[in-house]
């Protein structure tokens, strides 16, 4: 859940599989603190047939697989940041017990993801939700923001490198589910943070810029209800192309498809809201950039329907066109057939052709979708692995500092990151 960039998302949401030219539809302590965390390398040396080899699943020679951790359980969500301050990219975690949740901290001190150290304790939830990072109070470091079953919160990098976090509140809420999303709502070039729990999303506005004061805002969000009193994902972007911060709701009701909500004043205020897709699915994620190349924002995304508890389920996974550029008319395209479920879901410039790619997991493993001609029209179906059915969420982002994208993702009890390597 970040801010979108018009080339390169970096957030994942929970989304693929398949490909065809594109055709319009009408329409997640105790844990051990060893602090060796596996630095092992696994490489693609398997057969290009992309089945599995006897020496584990089949990784594409394009890609090299590296294990930031092994020891965690239920590792996710994750959120990827430089916290210690030395230019390079760390990872924090998520250890899950039936009793409560913990938060580590791993730390990369080659340089270019290859060795790792870690696992620093930050806090215990009953249960992590969401995550997100930004520098808060303005000192020149990263910071975390934390969603959990009973608050939004955010963590403060006391020291600067890391190595010590003081937990601040902003919100607490009864088995709430919350979902936390850093974004400059007001326009004022400071960071605010969007919270979706209780059936509602509001912004707390960063009243004196440093995150010492918080002033809760509504956005006139319609009520959320369903299977959850948070919504499932929460994504920034300027989807009307006027300069401010608008917000993308997948609520994960049968209420809705998606909500746009339109940050109509600029500053927060005021809020309209549009309806995306059709009533009877229930948004489960979305993930926004320049899909077509024209200049404008659009998404990607997945729903289901029936809501989840009911069978059998039809699937959507999905990019919609913002066909006039404003965010008043959306044209949605398949990426998948409705059979085919999702687990991760990520956008990203994967085979540096300039255009928006997108990467998913599943049943099927992890693969990339090639956006072939730039208009996303064209898919091609390119395999990372056939292993690491369960991976989610997927961050698409620079680990090495090579000039390309990589894969970041959790699975079980493994941190895992893909190195990109085609040139």
């Amino acid at each position: 859940m970040r801010h979108a960039m018009t080339m390169l998302v970096l957030l994942s949401v929970t989304a693929c599989q398949g490909s065809s030219p594109g055709s319009p539809d009408g329409g997640d302590s105790g844990a051990d603190t060893d602090t060796d965390a596996d630095t092992d390398t696994d490489t693609g040396t398997g057969s290009d047939t992309g089945e599995d080899t006897d020496t584990g699943p089949y990784i594409d020679p394009g890609w090299s697989l590296h294990v930031i951790n092994e020891t965690l359980d239920a590792t996710r969500p994750i959120a990827v940041a430089d916290f210690d301050g030395d230019g390079d990219l760390d990872v924090t975690g998520v250890a899950a017990t039936p009793t409560h949740d913990s938060l580590f901290m791993f730390f990369d001190t080659s340089g270019d993801g290859l060795e790792w150290t870690g696992e620093l304790p930050i806090e215990s939830y009953d249960r992590v939700t969401s995550l997100d990072t930004a520098d808060l109070d303005q000192d020149g470091d990263t910071d975390l923001v934390v969603g959990s079953s009973d608050q939004a919160a955010w963590f403060e990098n006391a020291a600067g490198d890391g190595s010590e976090w003081t937990h601040h509140g902003v919100v607490t809420c009864g088995d709430c589910y919350s979902q936390v999303l850093v974004a400059d709502v007001d326009g004022d070039t400071i960071p605010d943070i969007v919270v979706g729990s209780d059936g509602e999303v509001a912004w707390w506005e960063n009243a004196d810029g440093d995150a010492s004061s918080w002033i809760e805002h509504a956005t006139d969000c319609p009520p959320l209800w369903g299977n959850f009193v948070a919504p499932n994902d929460l994504e920034a972007a300027d989807l009307d192309e006027d300069e401010d911060v608008d917000l993308l709701v997948s609520p994960g009701t049968d209420s809705s498809y998606f909500l746009w909500l339109d940050n109509t004043a600029g500053d927060g205020s005021t809020w309209s809201d549009h309806t995306i897709g059709e009533s009877d699915y229930e948004g489960h994620g979305a993930a926004v950039a320049d899909l077509d190349g024209d200049g404008d924002l659009d998404f990607a995304g997945k729903a289901a329907s029936p809501v989840y508890g009911s069978e059998p389920h039809t699937f959507r996974t999905r990019w919609w066109e913002n066909a006039d550029g404003d965010g008043t008319a959306w044209s949605d395209y398949a990426l998948l057939d409705s059979s085919t479920n999702v687990g991760g879901f990520a956008l990203g410039d994967i085979d540096g052709d300039d255009d928006v790619d997108v990467v998913c997991s599943r049943e099927f493993g992890i693969k990339w979708l090639d956006n072939v001609d730039g208009d996303a029209q064209t898919w091609a179906d390119q395999t990372v692995t056939t292993g690491y059915t369960s991976a989610r969420p997927l961050l698409t982002i620079d680990m090495d500092q090579d000039g390309d994208v990589d894969l970041v993702t959790a699975t079980g009890s493994r941190i895992l990151w893909f190195e990109n390597l085609s040139d």
